[in-house]
């Protein structure tokens, strides 16, 4: 039996937990004065494109691959995730997510880490800016529900979430097709006008997919995508969190606009996560890893070209920009992407108490050390320094 000394995450309690075969068999509150380790419930992520150098989206995928993202995603502190497929061919895209249910097949611990695919595309934007860094000869005009019934199939029906952008025609039908699956639609890498974003989350749209990100620039004062979104109290919005995708003051006006039910953190982690800086070669293109850990194009240091931070990171920078408190923000990383799914607010199934006693140990020990700001204030999102979640236990 391991005990465990730690102060509860939502209460700051004191106790004593008792773990035997990966279940807790007790739960004791004590008096201490000790800088005692935080426990809080294993994270739930709805967007991971892969870590350690392999991307789900890839022809070389290997059961072997989607093990490695999975070990790394379990050691920083998400107990779930939805391994995320971003635009490329129908024939990777099937390759991908036989591969994933392979995976779950031959290794069945793994099948409650991961409770869904999520399809980032290929149905998004061609235009430069709303279409981020997916490759635009990937992209498909044409909404195709075969293919996410291709895609299902494979994977052992575990499509989850579709991305898609509402600017091509019949939007609507491909909505209706996606929920009668039992699928979330989410508007994301669009280039859609209001309207078709309003009608959208009317269809049936539940989610805008990391919300202010793959945007132009520059937008109108009036009547833009962005506001579209923000406002629509139908939609939720998944945000990257981590101090370089959004700005402080970003991130504070989309949790305004949506309100904390409504805002749900993930980290978008890409195949580079995980490795040291220096520069990479990539099936996009060159790119950098800096000492901050900040991915940015190795022609271009100001354009970013992918996120490596885990979510408990993106959860201690949250804090730092919105003063949120550390319960308020673990809600966007735990109760409300699983209300979205469906799913129990904790890993252990309990949606009451992440200790229940009886049921799986699924929680991690830690320590939160607070941001420092940049020099210049909370509205320096260059120069910041990031807090942290300094992960010290696994308990599986």
């Amino acid at each position: 039996m391991d005990t465990y000394r730690v102060r509860r995450y939502d209460s700051l309690q004191a106790v004593e937990v008792d773990v035997e075969r990966s279940t807790v068999c007790s739960v004791r509150p004590i008096e201490s004065s000790e800088d005692l380790p935080l426990a809080a419930p294993g994270l739930l992520d709805l967007q991971i494109n892969g870590a350690r150098h392999w991307e789900f989206s890839s022809p070389d995928l290997t059961v072997e691959g989607v093990r490695e993202v999975i070990e790394r995603v379990i050691d920083s502190g998400t107990f779930r995730f939805c391994p995320t497929l971003t635009t490329h061919t129908p024939e990777v895209l099937l390759h991908a997510a036989e591969v994933i249910g392979r995976t779950l097949k031959e290794y069945p611990q793994y099948d409650g880490v991961v409770v869904g695919i999520h399809m980032e595309g290929p149905f998004i934007s061609a235009a430069e800016g709303p279409r981020g860094a997916h490759r635009k000869e990937y992209v498909r005009s044409s909404y195709d529900l075969d293919l996410i019934d291709g895609v299902n199939r494979a994977s052992g029906n575990r499509v989850k979430i579709v991305t898609f952008s509402p600017e091509y025609d019949r939007f609507a039908d491909f909505i209706a097709g996606l929920v009668c699956r039992g699928i979330v639609p989410a508007i994301g890498h669009t280039n859609a006008s209001p309207v078709d974003i309003v009608r959208a989350a009317a269809a049936g749209a539940r989610l805008s997919t990391h919300l202010a990100n793959a945007t132009y620039h520059l937008l109108p004062k009036e009547g833009n995508y962005f506001f579209a979104q923000l406002t629509d109290d139908r939609l939720a919005a998944s945000i990257i969190a981590d101090g370089f995708h959004l700005s402080p003051m970003m991130v504070k006006t989309i949790l305004r606009g949506k309100g904390l039910e409504r805002l749900i953190l993930v980290s978008d982690l890409s195949g580079l996560a995980g490795l040291p800086p220096g520069v990479y070669n990539t099936e996009l293109c060159e790119v950098e890893i800096l000492e901050s850990g900040k991915i940015v194009l190795a022609s271009n240091r100001r354009l970013l070209a992918a996120a490596s931070e885990p979510l408990a990171q993106d959860l201690a920078t949250m804090m730092a920009f919105t003063g949120l408190t550390m319960s308020e923000v673990f809600r966007a990383a735990t109760a409300h992407p699983a209300a979205l799914l469906g799913l129990s607010a904790f890993p252990n199934g309990r949606g009451d108490d992440f200790l229940a006693v009886g049921y799986p140990a699924a929680f991690f020990t830690f320590r939160h050390r607070p941001a420092a700001l940049g020099g210049d204030g909370v509205a320096d999102w260059e120069s910041f320094r990031r807090g942290a979640f300094e992960i010290e236990a696994i308990v599986r």
